[in-house]
């Protein structure tokens, strides 16, 4: 498996669209991750540390040069002002709209929104199909109560650590077949393929 990760990996800085043969579960993924990072941000928009680790996330994909920016101007503090409306919003809106708002939000301190600069990036259909998934599903889980971005955090909290066997929250495979397929001789056993190489040693 950690083979394959590197496989996986390597193509994806090449700009070279594969899939895992084997199904992982979607609260293991950097996206559901990422996600908490960033309702933990809302929770504490005060805490410049907590922001900027959300917006160095799969959200907002900021690098470190343009976090050091943010601290000489204002810009960080526009963005904590920003996590204030999104975390009142969650109570007052509800989860769902509210996040897809983050998603969709471009201005003068977001240049591009996530699914425009995402899907430029390699391995970003993948990225934006997970990060909808987790949305969906932590969706599934609150909405019968208009709940805070505390009782959020708590809920996709809860989601990573447990074990969960349902189909849903394995990731989605990848409609396109014209990807590379990443998978062991155990899972590739009574598959065929036109075209076959073996990485690693046997």
């Amino acid at each position: 498996h950690k083979d394959a990760m590197v496989i996986f990996r390597k193509l994806s800085a090449l700009g070279i669209p594969s899939t895992m043969g084997r199904q992982e579960k979607i609260f293991s993924s950097a996206e559901a991750s990422d996600t908490l990072a960033f309702i933990n941000g809302l929770n504490s928009p005060h805490d410049k540390s907590k922001v900027k680790e959300a917006l160095i996330g799969t959200y907002f994909d900021k690098n470190i040069d343009e976090i050091a920016e943010m601290e000489t101007g204002s810009t960080l503090n526009l963005w904590q002002e920003k996590f204030r409306e999104w975390r009142d919003s969650i109570s007052i809106n509800g989860f769902i709209k509210t996040m897809h708002d983050a998603l969709e939000f471009q201005d003068e301190i977001n240049k591009e929104n996530f699914y425009l600069r995402s899907i430029k990036m390699p391995g970003g259909e993948r990225k934006i199909t997970n990060v909808l998934h987790v949305i969906e599903l932590v969706h599934s889980s609150v909405r019968s109560q208009r709940g805070t971005a505390k009782d959020i955090y708590d809920k996709i909290s809860a989601l990573i650590t447990e074990e969960n066997e349902s189909d849903e929250y394995l990731i989605r495979l990848d409609s396109d077949s014209d990807t590379v397929k990443i998978m062991t001789i155990h899972a590739a056993k009574g598959l065929e393929f036109p075209i076959v190489f073996m990485a690693g040693g046997l």
